[in-house]
């Protein structure tokens, strides 16, 4: 596994070109990996595990919330939407808007977090996740 790190990391940062995305790619395909029993073929299924968790990564990323620059050449309009994502930032629980604020706002990786909380990145992914979820939602219910 160690061996072919490199071939890894370099499949995962073709799909997801960030560093940091296809380093947690690749832990999170080698926990997999490490925890999988009766594997026949190591290096085939790490590939094809390194592969999925970087399709993952990349699904997730398209579930952020994306706003309109259109309306950057109206300033006013970009400042009350910023203040409205802020808005209902603050208003998920504690648990949520901290996540969001170390992820989102402090850049800090699911792998450092988990080192911080003790909670696993798995579970916190799927957390901010949820997060996501539900201010997408309030969005498109105020707008």
């Amino acid at each position: 596994m160690e061996a072919n790190y490199l071939n890894f990391f370099s499949l995962a940062m073709a799909m997801l070109r960030d560093a940091d995305d296809a380093k947690d790619a690749v832990q999170e395909a080698m926990v997999k990996v490490l925890t999988t029993r009766h594997i026949k073929d190591v290096v085939g299924y790490s590939f094809a595990t390194v592969r999925n968790e970087a399709i993952n990564i990349i699904r997730r990323r398209s579930r952020v919330i994306r706003m309109d620059y259109e309306c950057a050449d109206d300033g006013a309009e970009w400042a009350e939407r910023l203040r409205m994502v802020g808005r209902l930032r603050d208003e998920l629980p504690d648990a949520q808007r901290a996540l969001v604020e170390l992820h989102d706002e402090e850049g800090y990786s699911f792998n450092e977090l988990a080192v911080i909380t003790g909670v696993p990145a798995t579970t916190l992914r799927r957390r901010l996740d949820e997060a996501h979820e539900t201010m997408k939602k309030r969005i498109e219910e105020e707008i």
